[in-house]
């Protein structure tokens, strides 16, 4: 199980129906949301920040991102992650969760390390699954 995601997404219903979902396929207990890149981006400095006191923080493993959202977009929160976090979370994984997915997105995210995945809205069971097996996440579910 992955000790922490972090959701990132504009929409109250995106954000239960997921929540209820990694919930239930025991995929983390612990879901921390952010309605937009800024708050994400407070949000993680929050964490590394409590983490230099606190050992027992934890960081999260994996963010589920939105890609179109107000005052910060998706894209706007991977040009600051890649340049002022990826470093201090070399074991986080960040999976585009969008209802707007094209092929030039599938170019774009080439150069965002973190990025592994892109999944179009909304996140369903089989999703999960498939990313409980990946070879990145699944060494918290073996």
């Amino acid at each position: 199980m992955i000790s922490r995601v972090l959701l990132v997404d504009d929409d109250p219903i995106s954000l239960l129906m997921a929540k209820e979902i990694i919930h239930n396929e025991c995929f983390s207990d612990d879901v921390i949301i952010a309605m937009n890149g800024v708050h994400a981006m407070q949000e993680i400095e929050y964490l590394l920040e409590a983490k230099k006191t606190d050992i027992n923080i934890k960081l999260p493993h994996l963010i589920f991102l939105d890609l179109e959202m107000p005052i910060m977009s998706g894209w706007d929160f991977l040009e600051l992650y890649t340049k002022h976090l990826h470093e201090r979370l070399p074991d986080t994984n960040i999976v585009i969760l969008s209802s707007a997915i094209s092929d030039s997105h599938y170019e774009k995210i080439k150069k965002y390390p973190a990025v592994t995945r892109l999944i179009k809205k909304p996140l369903r069971l089989e999703e999960i699954e498939s990313l409980k097996r990946t070879h990145n996440l699944k060494k918290y579910f073996s």
